[in-house]
């Protein structure tokens, strides 16, 4: 953000969250404060305002995002990235196409669930091939010794670093990163 501000947040699956008793926010505040890497980039830092925090409205699941008289559209259809957690694309994405679509309701007089269902294949066809991969992602994140693995590799090779951070925009970078191949070269390559 500008004038040096960071906008900083903490993300797990809800259902982790209830298993383990996880309060988010003192978490946050923990590892801001005293995780040994992390504390020492905010050691100058001020909060500007109190940690807020809401569930996201995961994409993991195709849902119904249409239907008689409505479209939903990014967080209302759970369009959220299930990796990365960024809504906004996803939302522009499916704004754009609900726009196109009530235009041709509206031209057609046509409101009703059958018709409107051109919005729902639209925006699955767009989306779903980014969305299943970032669902695998997050499935592949759960194994916690092989997701430290692969982030304390990043943390000694500059390439590995900047690849993962272009997989947040690239698909095909995504896609390698679920390879067994891609892990089998981490083990054998410094």
């Amino acid at each position: 953000m500008n004038d040096g501000r960071v906008n900083v947040g903490i993300g797990m699956l809800s259902s982790y969250v209830s298993k383990r008793k996880v309060n988010l926010r003192k978490s946050l505040e923990d590892i801001i404060q005293n995780h040994p890497e992390i504390s020492k980039r905010f050691k100058s830092a001020k909060a500007l305002t109190p940690v807020q925090g809401w569930g996201l409205p995961l994409g993991s699941a195709k849902r119904k995002i249409s239907g008689d008289n409505f479209l939903l559209v990014g967080d209302a259809g759970s369009l959220i990235d299930p990796f990365t957690g960024e809504g906004i694309g996803n939302a522009i994405v499916s704004g754009r196409i609900a726009g196109e679509t009530i235009v041709s309701a509206i031209n057609s007089g046509r409101f009703d669930a059958e018709f409107l269902t051109t919005y729902h294949n639209t925006v699955y066809r767009q989306l779903s091939s980014e969305i299943n991969l970032s669902h695998k992602m997050q499935k592949l994140a759960r194994f916690e010794t092989l997701f430290n693995f692969v982030v304390n590799k990043a943390i000694k090779n500059q390439t590995l670093r900047e690849t993962i951070t272009c997989m947040f925009e690239d698909l095909d970078i995504r896609a390698k990163l679920k390879q067994p191949s891609f892990y089998f070269k981490l083990f054998f390559n410094k």
